[in-house]
């Protein structure tokens, strides 16, 4: 079978329950980093077997601003976050002898249905977030910038980085 000459996937699963740790629940926790963590690990491990591997192939993982700066209620959150990106730099590392790339993006608070829902919940909390972010809120474009170069040839030198593109957030 002859390999494909290039992949590019992007991982950006990610589910939340805001949980403060009087309320921790272990079964949400579960979902959270089986969804954030294992589905992300497994999808890679598959694309690149044997079988499906291309050369120059480029994975990136969505992770979060939650997973390099703590957030009240987001424990599980946070821990599954913070273990993308160590799970990706394991993987660029075991990767790289196939010349598979593995990265992860660090957003800082963006307009998705899972912050939207956090807003109906919690009316007036993307005005709080929003006075955290000293460049504002990001839109999904600033993410698919870099992504988009992430994924090309033109950052065929960059593998197990983490690049927080957070407007500031993580700054403060």
């Amino acid at each position: 079978m002859e390999k494909k000459e290039r992949l590019t996937e992007v991982f950006a699963a990610g589910i939340n329950k805001f949980t403060p740790l009087r309320a921790f629940n272990w079964k949400d926790a579960e979902n959270i980093i089986k969804t954030s963590l294992y589905a992300g690990i497994e999808l890679i491990r598959i694309l690149s077997s044997q079988k499906l591997s291309a050369v120059k192939s480029s994975h990136v993982i969505i992770a979060s601003v939650a997973g390099i700066k703590g957030e009240v209620g987001f424990t599980a959150y946070s821990a599954a976050k913070s273990a993308v990106i160590g799970a990706a730099r394991s993987m660029a590392v075991e990767l790289a002898i196939k010349d598979i790339r593995v990265n992860t993006i660090t957003p800082g608070w963006l307009p998705t249905e899972m912050t939207d829902a956090i807003e109906a919940r919690y009316p007036g909390k993307l005005e709080t977030i929003k006075l955290l972010h000293p460049l504002g809120i990001g839109s999904l474009e600033d993410i698919s910038n870099l992504l988009m170069f992430l994924l090309s040839e033109e950052s065929k030198w960059i593998t197990g980085s983490n690049i927080v593109i957070d407007g500031g957030y993580s700054i403060r």
